[in-house]
């Protein structure tokens, strides 16, 4: 399979500030192999841009440095990405060449490493991570499992967010049009900024100095709990 000539807008890499970078890749690229290794001086910041395919990204990588998976929902998808200034942009290919289709990635990573992320509809899951994370999920699922430390920015329309911190948090945003939002945390004192239409909860936990939680939702309904 030949990939097809493109350019792509990696609009991610504008996150935070940073222009976005748009790329020529090579007309007579062969296909990558599944699973790649990054070495730890190479890489500073992910960048993951899928359709509907699953992101899951956990501590790991081989000697510090940075591992990719590709979960393949059909046998002749692929993947494709780019690195320049440590910055690692990945996105699934169909078997035409053309962004988009429905694989994912399951990544491994040093736990503090930056990582943007961006799906339409895909499950997005972060598990044991303490590194600055931004997700963009338009209408699929942000799941977080003993989560700890690092700032946390997460936005979507119709999106559902499970998160649950197990250690003390840095910033939290989280932000929905009318999606569910569910966020546990440990017991304490914070700056709580919680606004929705729909039904709010917030058990367990005091309004005070602490580290800041701001969440907005036009119409979806939003549980703070402390656990």
């Amino acid at each position: 399979m030949k990939v097809l000539a493109r350019l792509i807008p990696l609009t991610l890499l504008a996150c935070g500030g940073d222009d976005p970078i748009v790329l020529d890749l090579d007309t007579d690229a062969e296909p990558l192999p599944a699973s790649m290794d990054f070495e730890s001086d190479a890489v500073s910041r992910l960048v993951v841009e899928t359709v509907n395919g699953t992101v899951d990204l956990q501590p790991g990588g081989s000697d510090g440095g940075v591992s990719v998976n590709l979960v393949r929902a059909e046998p002749d998808e692929t993947w494709d990405y780019f690195l320049q200034d440590k910055v690692l942009a990945m996105w699934p290919l169909c078997d035409n060449g053309v962004i988009g289709c429905s694989s994912g990635f399951a990544l491994g990573a040093p736990s503090t490493m930056r990582a943007d992320i961006k799906t339409v509809s895909g499950t997005v899951t972060l598990t044991d991570y303490t590194g600055e994370v931004i997700v963009e999920n338009t209408q699929g699922l942000v799941n977080g499992v003993r989560l700890s430390g690092g700032e946390l920015t997460v936005s979507g329309n119709s999106a559902t967010f499970n998160i649950e911190y197990t250690g003390e948090p840095g910033i939290i945003t989280l932000t929905t049009v009318d999606g569910a939002i569910n966020l546990d945390v440990p017991r304490g004192t914070y700056a709580l900024d919680v606004n929705t239409n729909g039904v709010k909860s917030i058990t367990d936990l005091m309004d005070g100095d602490g580290p800041v939680i701001i969440i907005s939702s036009t119409s979806g309904d939003v549980t703070v709990r402390g656990i």
